[in-house]
């Protein structure tokens, strides 16, 4: 497992980015281990982070979730 914030630098490493950022978070899950928040194409997208997750997946994530 991978922490956040190792996901974090890893996300904020790819300069994709404008910002990516944890934010407060009520677990759903046991394996849900925070949202992180990031601003991709000008937009506010917030994540959710499991516990099977890394940076590709969660960036994955992001992208899917922005608008074009």
């Amino acid at each position: 497992m991978i922490g956040l914030s190792n996901i974090i630098m890893e996300l904020a490493s790819y300069e994709m980015f404008r910002s990516v950022e944890s934010i407060d978070f009520n677990a759903i899950s046991k394996d849900h281990i925070g949202d992180i928040q990031a601003i991709f194409n000008g937009q506010n997208i917030k994540v959710q982070v499991f516990s099977n997750d890394d940076a590709d997946s969660v960036a994955k994530k992001i992208i899917d979730h922005a608008k074009f």
